[in-house]
């Protein structure tokens, strides 16, 4: 009796479990979009991160020097105000914004300047701005 039901298990499933017939345009395609969701947000968030973290930096820092008119002690104060507020304001929200941007970008359009957080001038990146 067991063997009669395992025979009509396995021919049922033989005929239930047959592998869909899906159609793949291009197999390189997935696979560089794959590819780009895992590579994009890494670097996109060391990009960000580091882009956030000097163009904060430098517009703070310019910022207090200019308040305190160019001075030693405006471009002193300006330089560490610059530095830290930078590193922590910037430098996170940059590292959001780099992920954000390689997971958004990373399969559509895998490693393009987008998806890695590159596109535009070097110090024109805002971190606060998510597209």
């Amino acid at each position: 009796m067991t063997k009669k039901l395992l025979v009509l298990v396995s021919l049922v499933s033989l005929f239930s479990f047959t592998p869909a017939k899906a159609e793949v345009e291009d197999v390189g395609d997935v696979l560089a979009g794959t590819a780009g969701v895992i590579v994009g947000p890494v670097v996109g968030l060391i990009a960000g991160m580091q882009r956030g973290a000097i163009n904060k930096g430098v517009e703070y820092g310019n910022s207090v020097s200019d308040k305190m008119d160019n001075g030693f002690a405006g471009k002193f104060l300006g330089f560490h105000v610059g530095l830290w507020s930078g590193l922590v304001t910037g430098g996170v929200t940059g590292a959001v914004n780099g992920l954000y941007e390689g997971v958004k970008h990373g399969f559509t359009e895998p490693f393009s300047e987008e998806s890695i957080s590159m596109e535009g001038d070097y110090m024109d990146y805002d971190p606060y701005h998510f597209n």
